[in-house]
């Protein structure tokens, strides 16, 4: 194997870790751990959207958390009507996962700007990224086009992940100046957050899932190979869902719903489990009482409940 056959092989494996990034939202702590125990500092940074409010909050005497809290939790009730509703709490997660997607964006932005002219161009993600110029690719194209081995197929799955993101990286670029600013650089990174990506998005499901390349799904296609019969089930009812016309095909625009949904299902669970968590007369809503009753389950010191988190997941 020659050196840029084992650079292919190596990224492969780093496009897996990289595909994700794409795809990551909101909180960077886990939801959940394996066994479905709720992570406390995942509320928290899903209230505040903040790393720096977090490290502010966890240095606050009680009394002033209470207060900030509260103050927080005004500028959200939205109908000034003192509680804050689901719709308003729906909307004050999704709020702050933008905001902590935009802190992500801008820290990878900073890593990959390399000459620090405010710009991320291709050339600087293909270096940062997967460690190569474009040059590399081009002899990793010829590698894969003269051997028909396994070797040669992890290039091949390598060029598609670089194929995918070089793509993604144009669509982003609105000015085609061959170059990200940051905020176009928040699209590429997050494009199910920017409508203008959802099409990109679209486009990757059907190259990877139209088998038969009519830029339609069926339900054969829709349902994940190997899927045990329990995902079968789920699949089967999704895919009714989402085919408004009863068809038995989904089309681009049935599949927009599920490749970029208009609601945050994450953002969702999370406002009914705030909800749930705080109201304590059952009314479906949070008083501000009820809010700063809570306010260690709110707002607590994320840093020491995920150090607990990650030592509870070792055991």
């Amino acid at each position: 194997m020659n050196p840029i056959q084992i650079l292919g092989a190596v990224l492969v494996l780093l496009g897996l870790v990289l595909s994700d990034e794409h795809t990551k939202h909101g909180p960077r702590v886990p939801h959940q751990s394996d066994d479905g125990e709720h992570n406390a500092a995942f509320d928290h940074e899903a209230v505040l959207g903040s790393e720096d409010l977090e490290e502010e909050f966890a240095g606050l005497p009680p009394e002033e958390a209470k207060e900030r809290l509260q103050t927080l939790a005004e500028e959200h009730d939205i109908d000034k009507d003192g509680q804050i509703s689901k719709d308003e709490m729906y909307k004050w997660i999704t709020s702050s996962f933008l905001n902590l997607d935009q802190q992500e964006s801008n820290e990878k932005f900073e890593e990959e700007d390399e000459d620090r002219d405010g710009k991320v161009s291709w050339e600087e993600y293909l270096k940062k990224v997967y460690g190569y110029n474009p040059q590399d690719v081009e002899e990793l194209r010829k590698t894969a086009s003269e051997d028909k081995n396994e070797e040669a197929r992890e290039t091949e799955s390598t060029l598609k992940m670089v194929d995918d993101d070089h793509r993604m990286f144009k669509a982003a670029d609105e000015d085609k100046d061959g170059s990200l600013n940051p905020d176009e650089y928040m699209a590429f990174f997050y494009p199910h957050n920017y409508d203008h990506m959802h099409q990109f998005e679209i486009d990757r499901y059907l190259e990877q899932n139209d088998g038969d390349g009519d830029r339609k799904i069926t339900l054969a296609e829709f349902t994940p190979e190997g899927a045990s019969q329990e995902s079968k089930i789920t699949s089967k009812e999704n895919f009714a869902d989402l085919d408004k016309d009863k068809d038995g095909i989904l089309k681009e625009e049935e599949l927009k719903e599920w490749v970029a949904p208009a609601t945050d299902e994450l953002a969702e669970d999370e406002a009914n489990h705030l909800i749930e968590m705080a109201d304590t007369n059952g009314d479906g809503l949070l008083s501000m009482e009820e809010i700063v009753q809570k306010t260690d389950q709110f707002v607590g010191s994320s840093a020491t409940d995920y150090g607990n988190f990650l030592r509870h997941e070792e055991l």
